[in-house]
């Protein structure tokens, strides 16, 4: 999908995820109805503009086949079955191979009824997926097509790059396979890349020396249930240029993390191959009133910093041990969910 670079200006970083069937499904289009489809997974990524409240919205769907396009397109594009409430008009777009069309109108928000979300969307097939970008404001008023048609165009370029195996700037695809995958965990809340200043826009940061990195692949996951989301864990992988930049990273990770509550350095921690390790206990600000409940190692491997992170833990014990644990886990295995956070 589309990151920062390719954005007009005054657009942040505001999360990206994959969704399951299950959670994909809307209005009368099922989770049965996609898989029979041929749905194999739907990643979106979004970014917001603070000062005119618009959204920009970047998706592919993967499905079995190039065949299988088709049968995706016909049910998540059908707005009257997906957004019955909404008003849209379906238009030519250039943009990509079919089946591809412009979507424009009108919705109201799933999260204030009297909200009415303006959207121009242009969507397209690219090999065996469904490729989107949806420029959306929320005042109700006409989305830009033009510029929703020039990013169309843009992320065109960079999926055709990728089914071709090529890597889009500021990403590596060897990446994900070379760290843990927690996806089983329980609910994916973030995964995907990250670039530079999208890093140092998440840490309230600017001009840092995260600033220096080529690429960095994040998964956060949360394991809570009946609608609570902690505990959560996530994983990053970041590569530098030189093991100096992961070296200072390490130095100054207490002050790349300026937003952690009790924020406490904790020493005696050994990762196994590790040429330097940081190590932090803190409070998470995803549980409300929290007292410790969290743990977060640093660790520098080469040029790659590796990040595990566990908020929201039973106990600051339990949220060590399981970092730690996971820290020292094998990637080429996929990890079970630590006793320490299974409880």
């Amino acid at each position: 999908t589309l990151d920062s670079s390719s954005l007009p200006d005054g657009y942040s970083f505001a999360g990206e995820t994959f969704l399951s069937a299950d959670q994909l499904a809307a209005g009368d289009v099922t989770a049965d109805e996609l898989a029979t489809a041929g749905f194999v997974g739907y990643y979106i990524s979004e970014y917001g503009n603070a000062t005119d409240g618009t959204t920009i919205r970047s998706y592919v769907s993967a499905w079995t086949s190039a065949a299988e396009v088709q049968a995706g397109f016909d049910l998540l594009e059908d707005e009257a079955r997906v957004s019955p409430e909404g008003t849209f008009t379906d238009g030519i777009t250039d943009v990509g191979s079919d089946p591809r069309e412009l979507t424009t109108g009108t919705y109201a928000d799933a999260a204030d009824e009297a909200t009415t979300i303006g959207s121009a969307d242009v969507t397209f097939a690219v090999d065996r997926f469904l490729v989107g970008v949806a420029i959306e404001t929320g005042d109700g008023s006409e989305a830009n097509v033009e510029t929703a048609t020039t990013l169309a165009a843009d992320l065109q370029t960079r999926a055709e790059g990728v089914v071709g195996g090529t890597a889009p700037a500021a990403t590596d695809l060897a990446l994900p396979v070379s760290v843990i995958d927690i996806s089983a965990f329980g609910m994916t809340l973030q995964s995907g890349y990250l670039n530079a200043t999208e890093a140092e826009q998440q840490l309230g940061l600017t001009g840092s020396a995260l600033s220096g990195f080529s690429t960095s692949w994040v998964q956060s996951v949360g394991l809570g249930a009946d609608g609570a989301m902690t505990p959560i864990v996530t994983v990053a992988s970041t590569v530098f240029a030189d093991e100096a930049a992961t070296t200072t990273v390490i130095e100054q990770a207490a002050e790349l993390t300026p937003g952690l509550d009790g924020l406490t350095v904790v020493d005696g921690v050994s990762i196994e191959g590790a040429s330097g390790v940081a190590a932090y206990s803190f409070s998470s600000a995803a549980v409300e009133g929290s007292d410790v409940d969290s743990f977060r190692i640093i660790f520098a491997s080469g040029t790659t910093l590796t990040v595990i992170d566990v908020q929201g833990a039973p106990s600051p014990e339990a949220a060590q041990e399981a970092a730690t644990e996971l820290a020292n886990a094998d990637p080429a295995t996929a990890p079970a969910v630590p006793a320490s956070l299974a409880a």
